[in-house]
């Protein structure tokens, strides 16, 4: 009896441990669970500003008033901006990073002034 319950803590502190490590990881800010606000006034623009996440992971940002929002790099890989959200949406939306380390700005081109930063990092 005494082995059945040691090990049924045992795998009781491994589950936990490993559920906390999932929540911390989907907490990050631009994760589904956490997305990056949009927001159409000069004073919100993209909140956080920054946010560093892993190469080509999927970021997520949150229409918090309505209107089209989209996320485009300022930064060109082919001819082609190095991540986009697509087309202006009304809606919620997402864009996979580049899987290249390094810096990235993005407007909202919709809203020019609506500018945020994307580190992607290993």
């Amino acid at each position: 009896m005494p082995r059945i319950r040691t090990t049924v803590c045992s795998l009781l502190v491994v589950s936990m441990a490993t559920a906390a490590a999932g929540i911390a990881v989907a907490a990050g800010p631009g994760t589904k669970g956490k997305p990056i606000g949009a927001k159409a006034t000069p004073s919100n623009g993209f909140a956080p500003k920054a946010v560093t996440v892993k190469p080509g992971a999927t970021v997520y940002w949150k229409n918090l008033d309505g209107a089209p929002h989209n996320a485009v790099a300022s930064k060109k890989v082919g001819g082609k901006p190095a991540f986009t959200s697509g087309s202006a949406t009304t809606g919620n939306f997402k864009a996979k990073a580049p899987s290249k380390a390094g810096t990235y700005a993005y407007i909202c081109t919709v809203h020019p002034f609506m500018k945020g930063t994307l580190i992607v990092k290993k």
